[in-house]
């Protein structure tokens, strides 16, 4: 018979391992063994496998004990008392020796591995059931932090243990109908790094909410990562485009927000932690300042959303929520501003800066605006922000659209100050769209199709300069079907905004599955009346 096992260095562990040491363990194992020759420095430590514990269970008769205490339950016993039971009954006895010797071998090794006697380290629970991809048990089980000494450490596995039967697990297996003596637990035991010096947090490999793969999300606080991941702190949060990572040119950080942060763990005496409210400044906790003490553990049922994310690994998603994975990504079309004359005279300052129109939805908007010297200046912000977008960024898949162009002519002057401000038509795969909402977008389809690389249909405009009517379903139906008989090369045509859910257009003659967003600041400082508009389409 092959002997047991009880401990496993991470640097023998990977993402293969989970039935032998669990979800989180074999996760730290991955980039332990994996990533070290490429500088990525990950604190050693060392996990109790499945079969140690298994061999805990035949101790002293406790898998029958515990399996007693789980039929009560079913008998009708409360829940919390039947929890309480099975706890006290992994804390009332001591672990097996051949397990408690390995244990502390494998402890005496990481002290001689730092220079220190007693070296803090993290002990964490790690189910073999943890992450599956029809249940997960992130965050029922325990972690202490700053574990220090022999005797301490053995503890804190007890309990970890133990934390295997809180009455939220016992709850949540009994839900999903999970055996609950087939669950065994792994102990993680990792060298600590200082963060409560500095900052920690937590990485996911893809978007946690939605399931997009090509970001990483970061969310830090100052102190021990314990306030992020029990979702007690507002963190800040870092979204990183990974395709733009590759490229050193590139800035890949597509989005920054910044937490209030005031929740800062840090260590305390005794292997204990505290919790400081660093207050609004995010400065020093002023002198006086309540401390409140505990031991150092931490679960993921306090308020707020929980961050547990895993490297290497799918990050553990929410089950209340839905996991809606989006399709591949595709180009976003941003439609740059066009809010009328009385629209932003609304604005706050606006009114010195816009004339008076007797009838602004004919007036000074759209493309009109952008090379008048009432607004160029402004419209160079628009540019400027899609230029860093596209270039700086790496999201060449942004494509520009600009509302309202009522003359060929009027498109060419657009087009050559986009230039101006470093957006050429087809430099760096640019590609720029139009909306077709005046009458002479539909009649000169051809020409204007040999200056944008699209159509976005914009049926409200369209509908009332054509008909003299309000947008009406039957009116849309019929002018988004101008876009089956729309010349060759006038590249994808589709509905804009809300007409797309009567549009007749079939997809394939649309070519379209672009997604559209719109710009609706208006530039502070940007002021002009319009030029006169007597230009002629050629």
């Amino acid at each position: 018979m092959e002997s047991v096992r009880h401990v496993v260095p991470f640097m023998e562990l990977g993402r293969r391992d989970v039935g032998r040491v669990g979800g989180k363990n074999a996760s730290l194992g991955e980039p332990t063994n994996r990533l070290a020759d490429a500088g990525v420095r990950v604190p050693p430590g060392f996990a109790t496998t499945a079969e140690a514990y298994g061999e805990l269970l035949d101790t002293d008769g406790l898998r029958d004990l515990v399996r007693r205490q789980i039929d009560r339950l079913h008998e009708g016993a409360r829940l919390d008392e039947v929890g309480a039971a099975v706890r006290s009954l992994f804390l009332a006895r001591p672990l097996p020796a051949p397990l408690r010797d390995a244990a502390l071998a494998a402890y005496e090794e990481l002290a001689a591995h730092t220079g220190r006697d007693a070296p803090e380290v993290a002990v964490r629970s790690s189910a073999t059931a943890e992450d599956l991809p029809e249940a997960s048990f992130a965050g029922q089980q325990e972690t202490y932090l700053n574990v220090r000494g022999p005797d301490a450490l053995l503890e804190a596995c007890a309990r970890c243990y133990a934390s295997l039967f809180t009455d939220r697990a016992i709850d949540y297996r009994e839900r999903m109908g999970f055996d609950h003596l087939a669950v065994a637990l792994s102990v993680g035991v990792q060298i600590m790094v200082r963060s409560d010096l500095a900052g920690a947090g937590v990485v996911f490999t893809l978007d946690p909410e939605s399931g997009f793969p090509d970001v990483t999300v970061v969310s830090a606080a100052w102190g021990l990562g314990e306030t992020v991941v029990s979702g007690r702190v507002d963190p800040d949060e870092y979204t990183v485009f990974k395709p733009s990572a590759k490229d050193p040119a590139l800035d890949p950080v597509i989005d920054v927000r910044t937490g209030s942060k005031r929740l800062k763990t840090v260590y305390a005496e005794a292997g204990l932690t505290r919790t400081v409210d660093e207050g609004p400044s995010h400065g020093p906790a002023p002198p006086g300042a309540a401390r409140r003490r505990r031991p150092a553990r931490h679960r993921t049922n306090h308020r707020g959303p929980p961050r547990q994310g895993r490297v290497l690994r799918r990050p553990a998603v929410p089950r209340h929520r839905p996991h809606r994975r989006l399709p591949p990504a595709r180009p976003v079309v941003v439609r740059t501003s066009d809010s009328k004359t009385n629209e932003y005279a609304k604005l706050l300052g606006g009114r010195p800066f816009e004339p008076d129109e007797a009838n602004p939805m004919i007036g000074w908007r759209g493309a009109s605006r952008y090379y008048s010297e009432g607004y160029r200046e402004g419209f160079a912000l628009e540019c400027r922000a899609l230029r860093r977008v596209r270039d700086t960024r790496g999201l060449t898949d942004v494509v520009v659209m600009f509302p309202f162009c009522r003359t060929l002519d009027e498109a060419d002057r657009v087009l050559a100050v986009m230039a101006e401000e470093g957006l050429v038509r087809g430099e760096n795969g640019l590609c720029v769209y139009v909306m077709a909402e005046i009458p002479a977008d539909i009649v000169l389809a051809e020409e204007f199709a040999e200056r944008f690389d699209g159509f976005f249909i914009g049926s409200n405009d369209l509908t009332q300069l054509t008909k003299a009517l309000r947008r009406s379903d039957e009116v849309e139906r019929a002018l988004l079907s101008m876009g089956r008989s729309a010349p060759p090369g006038c590249g994808p045509v589709g509905p804009c905004g809300r007409s797309r859910r009567h549009c007749t257009v079939p997809e394939t003659e649309r070519k379209s599955g672009a997604r559209e967003t719109r710009t609706r600041h208006r530039p502070r400082g940007t002021a002009g009346p319009p030029e006169p508009r007597t230009g002629r389409t050629r």
